[in-house]
């Protein structure tokens, strides 16, 4: 495949390129990075797949977390000076994580008719979410929302347990009514886009979404064969001190990715919890005794 590419944008830590799959394309993806990206060259998030698929692209690439804010209005100028001049007649946006809340905030600038964006943040200053604290030294001042002006559909797959499922309603309550359709993949982690990566969903169902087609119905058959969703489901586990579960779960991860950090340090974690509840728990059950008879 020859692609042509046009640079619309370049600073320090942002490229935006047009990059066309060749003479004639009637469809544009605007994509954009996610957290931790550290490359601000080629075809950007998912481009490939995109390109292949007949799209012409508008890569948005960061390599410094501040949820695309340096983007100046001018600099939104240029980029949809160049969507219109391209007679495009379906745009979409695509974006995983701070890429996904990008995806959402300029729809509207850049005339977008559908946003496809896995875990999105509504705000990474929420009390109710710490994840992304030490980013906030990166926006001094924040330019683009979610809620501005759009007529984009947007669809948000996420993990509706946990505190991704907060920054959706956020989301939802600041979007036209009836805009934003949802797609909740229980223990799918954060971003979702690993778990329908890893249980063979990605390409079909991303394939119908960004096409205009009717959203598919994910298959959650092999969700097992997910590491991410193993961890997250081990991490709920945990938490309502189902140390079996929670073991079963992790075991399963580390079978799929036998190095997996994260999965090592959970395990020791669940198993060291595992230990002081059995220690404690006659400690705690002569205590109860002792009240009792002291209230009798």
């Amino acid at each position: 495949m020859s692609l042509q590419f046009v640079s619309l944008l370049r600073k320090a830590n942002l490229h935006v390129d047009l990059i066309r799959a060749g003479s004639g394309a009637r469809r544009l993806a605007c994509t954009f990075t996610p957290f931790k990206n550290g490359d601000a060259d080629g075809v950007g998030y998912a481009g490939d797949f995109l390109l292949r698929r007949g799209f012409d692209v508008i890569a948005f690439k960061s390599t410094v977390d501040d949820w695309f804010q340096s983007l100046l209005p001018q600099d939104l100028d240029a980029v949809r000076s160049s969507i219109l001049s391209g007679g495009y007649q379906w745009c979409v946006g695509y974006g995983s994580s701070m890429g996904g809340f990008a995806a959402i905030a300029l729809s509207g600038a850049l005339g977008m008719h559908r946003v496809l964006a896995f875990s999105p943040q509504f705000r990474i200053d929420q009390k109710f979410d710490t994840r992304w604290r030490s980013c906030l030294g990166n926006i001094p001042v924040w330019r683009h929302e979610v809620g501005s002006p759009t007529q984009a559909e947007v669809v948000l797959v996420y993990d509706n347990h946990g505190k991704d499922a907060q920054h959706a309603a956020l989301i939802r309550q600041a979007l036209p009514a009836g805009s934003v359709t949802d797609v909740r993949l229980p223990f799918s982690g954060h971003p979702s886009v690993y778990f329908l990566q890893e249980t063979g969903e990605l390409r079909a169902f991303a394939e119908a979404v960004l096409a205009g087609e009717p959203i598919p119905r994910v298959n959650r058959a092999r969700r097992f064969q997910s590491v991410h969703y193993c961890k997250a489901f081990a991490w709920s586990a945990l938490g309502r001190h189902r140390f079996a579960w929670a073991l079963k779960a992790v075991g399963q991860a580390l079978k799929l990715s036998p190095n997996d950090e994260e999965a090592l340090a959970l395990k020791r974690r669940i198993l060291s919890k595992q230990r002081r509840r059995r220690l404690t728990g006659p400690f705690n059950l002569v205590r109860h005794w002792a009240r009792l008879l002291k209230q009798s």
